[in-house]
């Protein structure tokens, strides 16, 4: 059975940076990877369709995103891209459980300054029982 990686991926610079190692890390060890992106929006529901679609658009352009740094990075790994809307953390952390490795970048888009890791990089540190690799960008 080969490994497969979880990327958590929102596009930032540091996801990234996760995608681009978890490329590498793919390749070196044979593996697959599982890229996750999630999206919401308060009272989604409430929303009109049209809204609605313009959140899961900009969804799947930020998914194809990571596929491309994949693909560019390692196109010879095997990659399959899901889009969830749901909170980052709990949709990563379920699926957590059928993966080797989950790969995060330390921070998303939320410039919170001294922060050494970001909410859902901690909340995936501390309830997933998978080895958590979190990675920066290089300019940090």
């Amino acid at each position: 059975m080969s490994e497969r990686i979880l990327l958590g991926f929102d596009g930032s610079p540091d996801a990234i940076a996760a995608a681009r190692w978890a490329a590498r890390e793919a390749r070196l060890r044979n593996a697959s990877i599982h890229l996750l992106h999630t999206y919401d929006y308060p009272y989604l529901e409430r929303l009109d369709h049209q809204a609605q679609d313009a959140l899961a658009a900009e969804a799947h352009t930020t998914a194809e995103l990571g596929r491309e740094v994949i693909t560019d990075e390692a196109p010879e790994i095997a990659l399959d891209v899901t889009v969830e809307v749901g909170q980052p953390a709990p949709e990563l952390i379920a699926a957590a459980a059928d993966v080797d490795l989950v790969v995060l970048g330390r921070r998303g888009h939320k410039p919170l300054h001294r922060v050494l890791v970001g909410s859902v990089a901690s909340k995936c540190l501390h309830h997933t029982n998978r080895p958590v690799v979190i990675v920066t960008h290089p300019d940090e």
